[in-house]
C-alpha cells in the first residue's frame, strides 16, 4: 500500500486532536495564505538563514499558535504519512533521539504511542522547542526531553536504540538548492564554498555516532531525485550504516505550495551490512514508479 493521506491510522488522528493540531490539510483560501506568508518571509529571511546556519524562518513559523497550526500540514505532511510505517516496523523502543525535531510533533507522538520509550527531541529553533513542550504538555507525556541547539553542538554518544531524521538532511545539505528555488543565485561566491555532499556525509557520521551497536536509523528526507537519494544512502554506508532497501519505502505527500504530490524516500538502516550497488538501487527506485496519480 502506498503511503498517502488514506493510510493514516486513527490513532494518529486521535493524537492530532489531543494536542490541538488540525485534522486535515488546508483548504484553498488557507493555501493562499500559506503561499503569501511563507513565500514572502522565506525570501527575505533565507539569505541570512543560510549564511548564518540560522533557523530564523522557522522561528517565524512557530512563533504563534496560529502560525504553527497553519503551517502544520504543509511542513509536516511527509512526516505524518511516514508514521504508519514507523509503527508497522516496530522500531520505537528503548532510547530514541529525533534530530531536527521542529515543533516536536513526531517526537511527542512517539512518546505518546510508546510510553516505555525514552525520547529526546533536538531542535535549533527556540520557538520550535516552545511549541514542542506545549504539545508534550497537552499529550500528557513525561518520557520526553528537549534539547535546544544545533546538532553541531550536540555531542555524539552511542546511547540510542533509534535515531529518527524527518526532513532534516535537505536543511543541512541542500542550502544552495533552496537558494535557487527562492530566486537567489545558487552559484554566487557566498555559496561556492558550500560542499553539499560533505554536509550530508558529516551528518551521516553524526547519526552513526549516536547509535548503539544494534541501533536503527529511520530517515525520511526531502530528496526527490534518485542521485540525491543514492548519495545519502552512500553517505550512511560510509558512516557504517547500511540501508535495507527491502524495508525502505516512499511517501507521497501532497505539497501545498507546489500544488502536486512528491515522492520522498524513507530509508531504514542499521549496522548490519547489506549488499548494495548503484544498479540495485536503481532497480529498487524503479519498482516504485510515480506518475503523479497516487491516490
Amino acid at each position: 500500500m502506498e503511503l498517502t493521506e488514506r493510510t493514516l491510522k486513527l490513532e494518529i488522528y486521535d493524537f492530532l486532536e489531543l494536542v490541538g493540531l488540525p485534522l486535515r490539510p488546508m483548504e484553498e483560501d488557507e493555501n493562499d495564505w500559506f503561499l503569501k506568508e511563507f513565500g514572502q518571509k522565506q525570501r527575505t529571511m533565507l539569505a541570512h538563514a543560510v549564511n548564518n546556519q540560522d533557523p530564523v524562518q522557522y522561528e517565524m513559523i512557530w512563533q504563534t499558535e496560529e502560525s504553527m497550526r497553519r503551517f502544520f500540514w504543509p511542513l509536516s505532511a511527509p512526516t505524518l504519512l511516514s508514521l504508519p510505517y514507523l509503527i508497522e516496523q516496530n522500531l520505537v523502543n528503548g532510547s530514541v533521539v529525533d534530530l531536527g525535531a521542529g515543533m516536536g510533533f513526531a517526537a511527542c507522538f512517539m512518546a505518546w504511542k510508546y510510553p516505555d520509550a525514552r525520547v529526546l527531541a533536538v531542535e535549533e529553533s527556540a520557538n520550535g522547542i516552545t511549541r514542542a513542550k506545549e504539545l508534550a504538555r497537552r499529550a500528557g507525556v513525561t518520557n520526553i526531553k528537549f534539547q535546544h541547539g544545533s546538532i553541531h553542538e550536540f555531542e555524539p554518544d552511542p546511547d540510542f536504540d533509534l535515531v529518527t531524521s524527518f526532513l532534516t538532511v535537505h536543511e543541512i545539505g541542500s542550502l544552495g538548492n533552496l537558494h535557487a528555488i527562492y530566486g537567489h543565485d545558487a552559484h554566487s561566491d557566498e555559496f561556492a564554498a558550500i560542499n553539499l555532499e560533505k554536509y550530508q556525509d558529516d551528518y551521516a557520521k553524526f547519526v552513526s555516532g549516536l547509535l548503539k551497536s544494534d541501533g536503527k536509523v529511520f530517515s525520511l528526507e526531502r530528496l526527490g531525485h534518485m542521485a540525491d537519494q543514492c548519495a545519502w544512502v552512500g553517505g550512511l554506508r560510509n558512516a557504517g550504516l547500511f540501508v535495507d532497501l527491502e524495508k525502505s519505502r516512499f511517501v507521497y505527500p501532497y505539497n501545498e505550495s507546489w500544488g502536486h504530490r512528491e515522492r520522498l524516500p524513507i530509508f531504514v538502516g542499521s549496522r548490519q551490512e547489506t549488499e548494495l550497488s548503484v544498479d540495485g538501487f536503481e532497480r529498487w527506485y524503479n519498482q516504485h514508479p510515480f506518475g503523479g496519480d497516487v491516490e
